[in-house]
């Protein structure tokens, strides 16, 4: 989906000292959803955005929309205040399709690109060339004139992916973008999102499933009833941490191979059944077990990263009342 709409220079987004409160509930007074937040996103980089329902990350998402305004702090993206040209750089993609239901896939990405790329837009052959190869890339060639209230919801996120992706923005907002997906169609979104990373979008990504943060972010924020509570890097430190499920050795056996073969001492040994489980820390130590095991003839059910500490660290956050 490559047009000439934007030069693909990433922009970061930040936010110092943002405060919303909302005052149209009477009956409960005003309500503050976001008190003195200040983060940042970086340019290029894919950054989770993560809390329970409620703790104030669609408010700091339409907050970096411009569809609000904060009642205190700065909000910037390539170091500029969101107006008009800086809303032009986002594409987003909502974790409930919104897209108008009397369009069709064609009209929506056409519209899309007269609101966000007039420029482009204005050369009708180019126009053209890029609706049909996003509709391509979506794999919606057949349905291009097909109603999106007519559509399927799985042909709805793809086209919700067209339309925020078809400008070539620099900054993506992606909340729960694969939810309600079946798995092939899961796969194919964190494809899509694994190629706008590679191209050095700046990428913000709302979600609830762990799996999706570890795979795709460098880094993460978490909110807690409108305040940032955590942030973190998601380099390699964070899964140093493997296991090994071995078949058929329990623990004097396991104990007597190390010192036959003398290997690295395990982290933790749990014992379930016939099924023993080695954690190691660290690649070398867990490798050297698993290439033992194999050789010695024995059934190796499971190696891999063991990130269940940091995701028990990460979940004491989304408690609502602690």
């Amino acid at each position: 989906m490559q047009t000439e709409a934007t030069n693909k220079i990433a922009e970061d987004v930040a936010l110092v000292d943002v405060r919303k409160v909302f005052r149209s509930d009477l009956l409960r007074g005003p309500q503050v959803a976001l008190e003195k937040l200040s983060c940042r996103f970086p340019a290029g980089r894919c950054t989770g955005l993560l809390g329970h329902n409620g703790a104030g990350k669609t408010t700091t998402i339409k907050l970096i929309l411009g569809l609000l305004k904060p009642d205190a702090g700065n909000i910037t993206i390539g170091g500029t205040r969101v107006g008009l040209e800086q809303k032009r750089l986002i594409g987003y993609m909502p974790e409930v399709n919104k897209l108008p239901a009397a369009l069709t896939a064609r009209e929506v990405l056409l519209f899309q690109l007269r609101m966000f790329a007039p420029e482009f837009a204005a050369k009708a052959a180019a126009k053209r060339d890029a609706v049909e190869a996003a509709l391509a890339a979506v794999e919606l060639s057949e349905h291009a004139d097909k109603l999106v209230g007519k559509m399927s919801k799985g042909m709805a996120r793809r086209l919700a992916w067209a339309q925020a992706t078809i400008h070539q923005p620099r900054v993506l907002i992606l909340d729960e973008p694969a939810s309600g997906l079946d798995p092939l169609a899961r796969r194919q979104m964190l494809d899509w999102i694994r190629a706008e990373k590679a191209r050095g979008t700046t990428i913000i990504l709302c979600t609830h499933e762990l799996s999706q943060l570890l795979s795709l972010c460098h880094q993460y924020h978490i909110l807690k009833r409108g305040q940032l509570v955590a942030s973190g890097s998601l380099g390699p430190t964070v899964a140093q941490q493997y296991i090994v499920h071995v078949s058929g050795l329990r623990a004097d056996g396991l104990e007597r191979l190390a010192d036959r073969e003398g290997l690295p001492p395990w982290r933790q040994l749990r014992q379930e059944g016939v099924l023993a489980e080695l954690s190691f820390v660290g690649y070398e130590h867990s490798a050297r077990w698993l290439q033992t095991l194999l050789a010695q003839g024995y059934v190796v059910t499971h190696f891999g990263e063991d990130t269940r500490a940091f995701e028990d660290n990460l979940l004491q956050h989304f408690a609502r009342d602690t």
